[in-house]
C-alpha cells in the first residue's frame, strides 16, 4: 500500500512540477500587472503544496532523524498551505510560532519512537 501511495506521489510531483506553469499560464493572463501578480501567488502556492508532498514522500521512505525531520517539515509545510489556501493568509503570524513548537515537539515524539523501534 505504502509503494502505491510513494508512486502516486511521486507522479503527482512530477505533473505538478511539468504543468503548473503552462496551466496557470492559461487562467491569468500574464501581460497584465495584476494577473500577473495573481499568477506568482497561485503559482506559490502550487510549489508549496509540492514541498509538502515531498517532505511526505520522504516521511515515508524514511527511519530516525531523517523520517524525524521530514515529519517536521511536512508540519510546518501543511500549516503554511492551509494558511494560504484556507484563510488567505501570506504572512507569517503568531500562531505560526506555535505551529513551530508543534512541529518540534511532534519530530522529538517521532525521533523517540523511531529509537525505541532501532530504526
Amino acid at each position: 500500500m505504502v509503494s502505491y501511495i510513494r508512486l502516486a506521489i511521486i507522479i503527482l510531483l512530477g505533473l505538478a512540477y511539468i504543468l503548473n506553469s503552462p496551466i496557470l499560464q492559461r487562467v491569468y493572463d500574464v501581460t497584465d500587472y495584476y494577473q500577473y501578480v495573481e499568477f506568482v501567488a497561485t503559482r506559490a502556492k502550487v510549489y508549496e503544496c509540492m514541498f509538502f508532498l515531498s517532505f511526505w514522500l520522504l516521511f515515508l521512505q524514511s527511519t530516525g532523524k531523517v523520517k524525524s525531520i521530514a515529519c517536521g517539515m511536512m508540519i510546518l509545510t501543511a500549516g503554511s498551505v492551509v494558511d494560504k489556501l484556507v484563510f488567505g493568509f501570506t504572512n507569517y503570524l503568531y500562531t505560526d510560532l506555535l505551529l513551530i513548537a508543534v512541529a518540534i515537539f511532534i519530530s522529538i515524539r517521532v525521533y523517540v519512537r523511531e529509537n525505541r523501534r532501532g530504526g
